[in-house]
């Protein structure tokens, strides 16, 4: 499915594990409660679609355009999103244990309860992003933009501060 044009396409409950969705475009799709473990989306266009507790564990999302993205209670544990633009993406709820957000812009992101365990935030733009009560133990975070975030009640390693 590598290079295909899916824009506003139903992909409810579906299961795409470890399938190559590269160059794609996904606008406004849904995959709401989708198996998605493993998939390549590397360069796709997902801006605006749902993936509302949809599984992307291990799915490679570098350099994809996904700004304001629905990633609501998704799991993306050790999901590769380096340098990706989620811009005002909502991922409240959102397991993210052992991602790579390396470089990943995520200006105005939600990101309400997300679980960033062992997550690399390192020259990632978090500029008016909304972490309350986000758990960021064992974090890697350094050279972050951190402008006007909310942060109340996150969970950081002791001693450590953002």
């Amino acid at each position: 499915m590598s290079s295909s044009n899916f824009i506003g396409a139903i992909f409810r409950k579906a299961s795409l594990e470890n399938s190559d969705l590269s160059f794609s475009s996904f606008v406004g799709a849904v995959f709401s409660e989708a198996n998605l473990k493993k998939t390549n989306s590397t360069y796709s266009k997902i801006s605006g679609a749902n993936f509302k507790n949809a599984d992307l564990s291990e799915a490679n999302l570098q350099m994809t355009d996904a700004v304001m993205v629905k990633l609501v209670d998704a799991r993306l544990q050790k999901a590769n999103c380096y340098a990706s633009s989620m811009i005002g993406a909502d991922l409240s709820g959102a397991d993210l244990r052992g991602a790579n957000l390396h470089e990943t812009d995520l200006i105005g992101a939600k990101l309400f309860s997300a679980i960033l365990r062992e997550t690399s935030l390192i020259e990632t733009i978090l500029i008016a992003a909304n972490l309350t009560n986000a758990d960021l133990r064992g974090s890697h975070i350094r050279s972050t933009e951190t402008t006007r975030m909310k942060l109340d009640g996150v969970k950081l390693d002791e001693g450590k501060s953002i």
